[in-house]
């Protein structure tokens, strides 16, 4: 496994934009796999803008959030169609964005699929994302538990976690909402592409 100049970071359900601001500037990002998951993380949650404010996407598991298991053997639970709900959320409010209707066809086709861990899931999302921002980087999953990060490395494992409103200089740009609610930072990749398109990558690299 190589690290020089890479970052290692939590696996994460359509991450938010401090996130993919923190990898842009890599050329490999390590995904940790061997953590214990943790409950009310971004690891199954993801938030995105509607008219009324922040509205949080919430993939269910087995056994609940509180499983006491690694991040690679989290389970999730389909005996809701949590997938419909949560693409009728996306389309209620980036149906009227910039670019949804050229970014909605290929991530309907993911919200179709049916998974059965979390990780697959997260990173099916993960693909679709770097797809669509192009960003010349490759990533490769963590092959064991470690707490402790080898030199050349940037450990950013548990940096972000939902709740924190601390976003020093977000990226500023026109949200579907704005002028009802106010610009709200720290939002899902998906708000910024949608309302972005192509111009996604360079803001981020520009941040």
């Amino acid at each position: 496994m190589i690290y020089n100049d890479s970052i290692i970071v939590d696996n994460q359900y359509f991450a938010n934009i401090i996130y993919y601001k923190k990898i842009v500037n890599f050329k490999n990002v390590i995904i940790e796999q061997y953590d214990e998951h943790k409950k009310k993380s971004f690891a199954n949650r993801s938030t995105i803008a509607g008219a009324n404010g922040i509205i949080n996407l919430s993939v269910p598991l087995e056994k609940g959030r509180s499983q006491r298991t690694i991040s690679r053997d989290v389970r999730i639970w389909n005996e809701e169609n949590w997938q419909l709900r949560h693409w009728r959320s996306i389309l209620s409010c980036y149906n009227n964005s910039p670019w949804f209707k050229y970014l909605s066809d290929e991530l309907a086709v993911i919200f179709s699929r049916r998974f059965e861990f979390l990780l697959d899931w997260n990173l099916a999302c993960f693909n679709w994302t770097l797809k669509i921002l192009r960003l010349d980087l490759t990533y490769q999953l963590t092959e064991e538990w470690r707490p402790a990060t080898p030199a050349g490395t940037s450990d950013c494992r548990n940096t972000i976690q939902p709740g924190d409103d601390n976003f020093p200089n977000p990226i500023r740009y026109q949200q579907v909402f704005e002028n009802k609610i106010g610009f709200i930072p720290g939002l899902s990749i998906l708000d910024l592409l949608f309302c972005e398109g192509p111009k996604s990558s360079i803001l981020l690299l520009q941040a």
